[in-house]
């Protein structure tokens, strides 16, 4: 809840919100400053950062794979190609033999349970977004014509939901990762 007790808002409405709530209430914050403090805020459950020194010992687990030599957990991960060979549908197949309870894809070893999924795919529209789910399992179309998503995907933005890859969309991507 917000201090006057409203609910929060939405992460791409924090700034504009709290840069509206500083000027009325003061002191006045510019984005800059609101940015940082929203950063400041999301790494104080976690503590301070510290950095590494000579004198520590350094726990440094090996890396850890989802789909064994090629993507790596919690890490970043690209899949690099020429535009439509298949790369999304390729990710596609894989979350669905993952959740569906295959060992392994394409004879590479799929690592735990497959987890949450959330799809930020901006370049393409809902309708393709669908039938590419439909087509693994992943979604669904209703008897009244609507979809629904299936299994492990917990959400989706399309062309047609147009978040944007700025801060506010940024933040609302890293607060769904937490949440799932």
């Amino acid at each position: 809840m917000n201090p006057d007790g409203s609910p929060f808002c939405k992460a791409q409405d924090r700034a504009i919100e709290l840069r509206e709530w500083s000027r009325r209430h003061g002191p006045y914050l510019n984005g800059d400053e609101i940015r940082r403090l929203i950063h400041e805020a999301r790494a104080e459950p976690a503590g301070a950062v510290e950095m590494l020194t000579p004198e520590q010992e350094i726990t440094a687990p090996e890396e850890t794979w989802l789909w064994q030599g090629v993507l790596l957990k919690a890490d970043s991960n690209m899949l690099i190609s020429l535009p439509k060979v298949g790369k999304t549908t390729l990710l596609i197949a894989m979350i669905a033999a993952w959740f569906h309870g295959a060992q392994s894809y394409l004879g590479q070893p799929l690592v735990g349970t497959c987890p949450p999924v959330v799809i930020v795919g901006p370049d393409m529209p809902r309708i393709r977004w669908m039938k590419l789910l439909k087509r693994f399992g992943l979604a669904e179309q209703t008897t009244g014509g609507k979809w629904k998503l299936l299994g492990p995907i917990k959400g989706l933005f399309s062309k047609s939901e147009a978040i944007q890859l700025d801060d506010a969309g940024l933040a609302r991507i890293a607060d769904l990762a937490a949440a799932h």
